[in-house]
């Protein structure tokens, strides 16, 4: 073997190893996320101020999870617009939309108001975050009808309507939403 060609075949070993170590870096590296990822989503960890935000998603979703929303607006407010925020905005707002709806005919309507107009900010928050975002606009146009829906079913029933002036502060018109 000439010692051109053993040069050449050392550069190419090197070339290999090389790429090995890099392949496996990544690997524990990639695996080290994931077991970080699992403790955090299970809520076994919370996620440092330096936490990339695949790390603070998860914490986001667990805290979803368990209903802690005010907890999960501060993480999720964390994020970047680019890094999934929208998406969390929207799984945010399903997560207090289904509260809402569970407490809906339980509860009086000046209670269930607030969770169905934060469920609407978060709408609104994620359709402004990603225009494209048709779920979010969706369910936004979904959660504003829900809101006039309750009276309607409360007249429909021969209920009084509500005459609470905190039910109907973001209706335009006349005041108590009274034509």
């Amino acid at each position: 073997m000439t010692p051109r060609k053993f040069l050449a075949c050392v550069a190419v070993a090197g070339l290999v190893c090389g790429g090995v170590l890099l392949v496996v870096g990544r690997w524990r590296r990639d695996a080290t996320t994931v077991r970080e990822v699992r403790l955090v989503g299970g809520g076994h960890a919370v996620p440092g101020p330096d936490a990339g935000p695949t790390l603070v998603a998860a914490r986001a979703r667990y805290l979803i999870g368990i209903a802690a929303f005010d907890a999960a607006e501060a993480e999720i407010g964390r994020l970047a617009p680019g890094e999934g925020k929208a998406g969390l905005l929207l799984t945010l707002g399903n997560a207090r939309l289904r509260q809402a709806l569970a407490v809906f005919n339980g509860l009086p309507f000046r209670k269930v108001k607030p969770m169905i107009v934060a469920a609407r900010y978060d709408y609104r928050l994620a359709a402004s975050l990603e225009p494209g975002f048709w779920d979010a606009r969706y369910n936004f146009a979904l959660a504003t009808e829900l809101l006039p829906a309750r009276e309607i079913y409360k007249r429909s029933s021969g209920a009084q309507m509500s005459h609470d002036k905190a039910v109907w502060p973001d209706l335009p018109g006349v005041p108590n939403g009274m034509p």
